[in-house]
């Protein structure tokens, strides 16, 4: 684990920063890393965004990783999951706007169901389901008393 700006990060894969800048100065390479290398070794990897204990079944918690607006929100059953703040019908912010109910993040802006898969929904006023737009998903762990997001 290392620490960075206040989050503790775990780079995936191994061949992270440290391994560039290893081949950069090491035997006959190049003396630098070219900017897009540097950048995915940096994005590509889990931060841990909050301890387990801070978010309870059916909360949500708005949180923002390298300047990537999310959501993270726990499941009625415990089961979370990290998506894209903004809901993609009209933008409502999921945190302030938002509700969890069962298993899914309920826009209260107009009612757009989201499941843990990013799958969007709308119950009809006859309760039939119609898909709605997806919202973007984010993998996340719970790993020893932390609660980490993987951003790419």
């Amino acid at each position: 684990d290392h620490r960075r700006g206040g989050v503790r990060w775990r780079p995936i894969p191994p061949s992270t920063v440290s391994d560039h800048r290893e081949q950069a100065l090491g035997g006959g390479t190049p003396a630098c890393v070219s900017q897009p290398a540097l950048l995915s070794s940096v994005m590509n990897m889990w931060r841990e965004v909050a301890a387990s204990d801070d978010l309870a079944d059916g909360e949500t918690r708005a949180i923002t990783v390298d300047g990537v607006d999310l959501v993270l929100w726990r499941s009625a059953t415990g089961r979370l999951a990290a998506c894209d703040r903004r809901c993609p019908h009209q933008w409502a912010d999921l945190d302030a706007a938002g509700a969890v109910d069962g298993e899914e993040l309920v826009c209260l802006s107009h009612f757009w169901r989201f499941d843990a898969q990013g799958i969007g929904s709308k119950l009809s006023a006859t309760g039939r389901r119609d898909e709605k737009s997806p919202i973007e998903i984010h993998d996340v762990l719970e790993v020893e008393g932390g609660i980490q997001v993987w951003i790419q």
